[in-house]
């Protein structure tokens, strides 16, 4: 026998040989999870981003979307604000057109103060 072949088959060779590969292996598989982990994650939040993406309705005023985007729903906006102009326009006279947006705006600021009324009891 060759004494090199003993010395690759000895017990402390090839025990060390043993734990660097089975280390090298769970340093594989622990990558492997956190990579598939980053890769969910990645992609849930590519899919919140698609659901939770606001953009202001074409007829309110981005002031007015800007103001209470925090408390209220696009859709709850629109529907508010178009609700308030066709009240508004319901009044014939210069000056109901000429404060139309004022009137608007303070009934918005109302409006967004008895909700944070609400949320904080």
């Amino acid at each position: 026998m060759n004494h090199r072949k003993t010395y690759k088959k000895s017990d402390p060779h090839q025990s060390d040989h043993a734990f660097r590969y089975l280390k090298v292996k769970k340093e594989t598989i622990d990558s492997y999870k956190l990579f598939k982990n980053l890769k969910s994650t990645d992609k849930r939040n590519q899919l919140e981003d698609k659901f939770n993406h606001r953009v202001c309705p074409v007829s309110v005023p981005f002031y007015l979307y800007n103001m209470s985007k925090p408390f209220l729903k696009d859709k709850e906006i629109e529907q508010i604000h178009r609700t308030l102009t066709n009240k508004i326009t319901l009044f014939k006279g210069g000056d109901v057109d000429y404060y139309r947006d004022d009137i608007i705006e303070r009934a918005f600021k109302q409006l967004l103060n008895a909700l944070r009324d609400v949320k904080s009891r």
